[in-house]
């Protein structure tokens, strides 16, 4: 009698341990289950990000601050398409002398009256119909002071232009210009007269050329 009291004893305990294991077992499936549908999948594709058109960098009015890095100011405003940027780099009438801009000899009958506003134009209408780069040695564009002053400098350099549209070969323009630069008492630097030459054995297309292509009758 004792025996099978026994074995039942053990089938009991058996059983019960068996049904505590099944429910540990189903909780834990349970767990996971819910733990994976709150995952992402890590082998599904990801849909990339739009990209944040906001972050394009702005042409730097700082480089106004400095003669020397005046010209990289405008090399970047031909990048960004910046054209309030470009203007700005220009002696408005109220800096005095103003603005005054001298062609190279080819290009003097269609720029002739040549205006701040002419330069602003012109530079709208070739950015909107080409992408252009502005190269010149740095190290050779170096501002000068002008002798028996403390706020102008001669910036002279030389200059390749290229201007790029789809479908299109490049147009490449050389020359040489020269610029004077005036400090305003906001310690701001201006361009207020600029001298376009061609380069001789170079190319006859100038800067003068790419202004009167693209130059916009009010």
């Amino acid at each position: 009698m004792r025996k099978d009291n026994r074995k039942l004893l053990e089938k009991s305990i058996s059983v019960s341990y068996i049904k505590f294991l099944m429910n540990n077992q189903i909780c834990i499936l349970f767990f996971c289950f819910t733990f994976l549908a709150n995952c992402a999948n890590p082998f599904s594709t990801r849909t990339p990000e739009e990209p944040d058109l906001s972050s394009t960098q702005p042409t730097s009015f700082n480089l106004q601050n400095d003669p020397n890095t005046l010209l990289a100011k405008i090399q970047q405003t031909y990048e960004f398409k910046d054209s309030e940027s470009y203007k700005n780099c220009f002696a408005s009438p109220d800096v005095a002398p103003g603005f005054l801009f001298i062609p190279d000899q080819n290009e003097i009958s269609r720029l002739s009256n040549w205006t701040l506003e002419d330069e602003g134009r012109y530079f709208i209408n070739l950015v909107n119909k080409f992408d252009v780069t502005l190269d010149f040695d740095p190290t050779k564009a170096v501002p000068q002071p002008v002798p028996g002053t403390t706020d102008t400098m001669l910036l002279e350099f030389d200059y390749t232009i290229t201007a790029t549209a789809i479908g299109n070969q490049p147009e490449r323009y050389q020359g040489r210009s020269i610029m004077h630069l005036l400090k305003t008492s906001q310690e701001i630097w201006f361009i207020y007269r600029w001298i376009d030459l061609q380069q001789v054995n170079v190319s006859d297309s100038t800067w003068s050329t790419l202004k009167a292509n693209f130059r916009i009758s009010s």
